[in-house]
């Protein structure tokens, strides 16, 4: 049997996969040593028919990801087995427009006993989303509150659930507006992180975009500087201890960083090449050392950087 589950709003997706139950494993489309593992357990089944769950995550990062997921679940015939059920994942953007992707993304549609696009939600969708939200934890939320928090989150959900996490512990029935104000940071202050959330996420448009807005803001260009190089490094360090299928709680701990921070990482580097993360990291580095001599303009090199992004 075949999931495929897809889109960019990856908490909701998430959630959703959590909810089909435990998974015996949890696998990396984009890792040989975890395609040949799924290859094997789709090549010799349990032998006392033993149920299995696998979640298969960047299905869709590249074309050569794409041709092998779909030459090994057609080869195995996946969505036909009764003891073996994949959730085929891509998380956030996907290389969709490639042929190979096409074909895998077509294929699935039609042989996947489920599918479902996580798209960010909008409207009187996300009003019921929050409600329910608050419904789960013995809370409600005002109407005018609700607008207000899914505003200050930028509508992602991510931040958006956490926001959501923080009011409920808070307030001990009804969740207000003046509860919001007091307790979620307005779109001003979160421009603090977009810059190093979207070069998380390697969104180099969003990141162009957040660094122009807070250099408007009058933002001093060193402190942005340091603000992309600890994030290239919590990148690198955070995928290299996923690389040697560390757990999160783990990571956390070891690096010294907040739950969330460490999962929403995880889930936005899926598919990434590590090395371009190092290759930007290195010229960061070269740019602090040539603006403190004096040979760069420390701006424009802020902007080349990003603009090099991959």
């Amino acid at each position: 049997m075949i999931i495929f589950y897809h889109g960019t709003d990856i908490y909701r997706l998430r959630q959703a996969v959590r909810a089909l139950g435990p998974a015996t494993s949890t696998l990396q489309a984009n890792e040989p040593d975890d395609i040949i593992e799924l290859e094997r357990t789709l090549k010799y089944p349990s032998f006392f028919s033993e149920q299995k769950r696998i979640i298969l995550r960047g299905i869709l990062a590249n074309a050569e990801i794409a041709d092998t997921v779909h030459d090994l679940f057609a080869q195995h015939d996946v969505a036909r087995l009764s003891d073996i059920m994949v959730i085929a994942c891509q998380e956030g953007p996907s290389g969709r427009e490639s042929a190979s992707a096409k074909k895998l993304t077509a294929y699935l549609q039609k042989n996947s006993a489920q599918t479902t696009e996580f798209l960010p939600l909008q409207g009187i969708q996300l009003t019921h989303w929050i409600n329910e939200f608050c419904f789960q934890r013995a809370r409600t939320i005002e109407p005018v509150a609700a607008s207000l928090v899914s505003g200050r989150a930028s509508h992602d959900s991510w931040v958006l659930a956490n926001e959501l996490e923080k009011l409920c512990a808070y307030s001990d029935g009804i969740i207000t507006a003046d509860m919001v104000r007091l307790l979620v940071p307005a779109i001003r202050e979160q421009d603090e992180f977009a810059l190093s959330n979207a070069l998380i996420a390697g969104n180099k448009r969003d990141a162009i975009a957040a660094l122009w807005t807070r250099l408007r803001q009058g933002a001093a260009g060193q402190l942005l500087l340091g603000a992309l190089a600890y994030a290239t490094r919590t990148v690198l360090a955070v995928g290299d201890l996923a690389a040697r299928r560390t757990p999160a709680g783990v990571i956390a701990k070891t690096l010294g960083l907040a739950p969330f921070v460490v999962t929403k990482t995880l889930t936005t580097i899926s598919g990434r090449d590590l090395k371009k993360v190092a290759h930007t990291h290195t010229a960061l580095a070269a740019l602090d050392r040539n603006t403190k001599e004096g040979h760069v303009d420390l701006e424009d090199g802020l902007f080349s950087t990003l603009i090099d992004l991959s």
